[in-house]
Formats: structure tokens, C-alpha cells, sequence
């Protein structure tokens, strides 16, 4: 591959709003400190966990998952050369890979939510913030949410909506960050949430419910 298309990559991934480090049962957010043009990439993960120490083997195959500087989502293919926690070495991409985007269909919902943005878990914030949105349009990783309070890309929310299960209200509490943003013809803000692995389960119960309700509507 020319030295063109590296460049490519690597300043694809340099000036990425978020990067995740993706291996084949979970996914962690990174950021890119050091590379060698056609050769490795060497991200630092905030977050290291016992899968990361006990199950991630040198040869593992790796997404580099990235939300581009212009909000377009960015897959590359590569493989874990080294580990040095909380440092992994992987090999430089060679191309943009279309097998690592999601193309799952979405849940339509439209329920009120609770939003709270912590100041403890973004650096940033210098005060909690606690406002009210719209949860709509619900996917196996996230969903979109409309709200009148501004967020910037890659901020951490945690999300409160309450559903009736079996005659009793149920509270469902989702951790992610914020992924996209636009602003509706409202001048609402629109924002994308991938949630967490850890609530990726809580997720797919929201889902089912909604399935269900149309199902039994048709």
C-alpha cells in the first residue's frame, strides 16, 4: 500500500472525536500516543479490566472503531502486536473495513427519560447536570435522544426511563457517551448514545418490551 493511503488512516485516527478499541466480546475507548507510518499504532486505555488482563492475547484481531472529526463512524481492521497495559501495540490498518459497522435495524420507541450528566465522570462539567429528554429509536448498542440541554461529543450520560412490567413501573438505569449531535428544525439537540457493554443487557430488555407492544398492537 502507497504511503498515501497511510497518511490516510493515520490522520483519520489522529483527528478522530472518539476512538474504541473493539475485541471480539468488548470494546474500550483509546487514544492514539505514538505510531510508525505502515507499522503500529500505540493506544493508551483508560479503563483496563481483568478481560483485558487475562483473556486479550497477543495475535488478537482488533477493530479501531472511530467517530470521525466530521461525525462519520470509521472501521479499520488490525491485530494486537503487543501488550504493555495500559498500552496496546497494533498493527497499522491498511484500509477502512465496512465488517465492523453496525447495520442492525432499530426499535422504534419514543419514551421520556431522565438525563444526568456527572461533573465526577466528565472533567469538563464543573457542576451535575439533570434535565428531562426524549428516548427514541432504540438499536443493539444505543439509541437517540432528544433534549434542550447541550452536550459536546464523548460526554459520559447515564439515562433513567420508567416502564410498567407486569402492572409494576420498572426504573432502567443506561450508562453511555455521546457519539453524534445535530440540531432538529426545533432547535432541539439530537444526540446519538452508545451505551456500555455492562448495560448492553438492559438494553436489549427495553427493546423486547417495545417488540412486544407492537406485536400485540398488530
Amino acid at each position: 500500500m502507497n504511503e498515501k493511503v497511510h497518511e490516510s488512516v493515520l490522520n483519520t485516527v489522529k483527528n478522530a472525536r472518539v476512538i474504541f478499541i473493539e475485541f471480539k466480546e468488548k470494546k474500550y475507548p483509546g487514544r492514539l500516543v505514538e505510531s510508525k507510518l505502515g507499522e503500529k499504532m500505540v493506544f493508551i486505555l483508560p479503563k483496563v479490566d481483568s478481560y483485558l488482563g487475562m483473556k486479550v492475547v497477543t495475535g488478537d484481531q482488533v477493530a479501531i472503531r472511530v467517530i470521525s472529526d466530521k461525525g462519520a463512524i470509521v472501521a479499520f481492521e488490525s491485530e494486537l502486536i503487543e501488550k504493555k497495559l495500559p498500552k496496546l501495540v497494533l498493527k497499522f490498518p491498511q484500509e477502512e473495513s465496512n465488517k465492523f459497522i453496525r447495520s442492525t435495524g432499530r426499535t422504534p420507541a419514543k419514551l421520556r427519560a431522565k438525563i444526568i450528566i456527572k461533573s465526577s465522570e466528565n472533567a469538563m462539567i464543573p457542576g451535575d447536570i439533570s434535565t428531562i429528554g426524549v428516548m427514541q429509536n432504540l438499536s443493539d448498542s444505543g439509541c437517540s435522544v432528544t433534549a434542550s440541554v447541550n452536550m459536546e461529543i464523548s460526554v459520559i450520560v447515564n439515562l433513567a426511563i420508567t416502564l410498567p412490567v407486569k402492572g409494576i413501573n420498572k426504573v432502567f438505569d443506561l450508562r453511555g457517551t455521546v457519539q453524534r449531535k445535530k440540531i432538529e428544525k426545533n432547535e432541539k439537540n439530537n444526540y446519538g448514545i452508545e451505551f456500555f457493554d455492562d448495560d448492553r443487557r438492559i438494553l436489549n430488555e427495553i427493546r423486547k418490551y417495545f417488540e412486544s407492544q407492537d406485536g400485540e398492537t398488530n
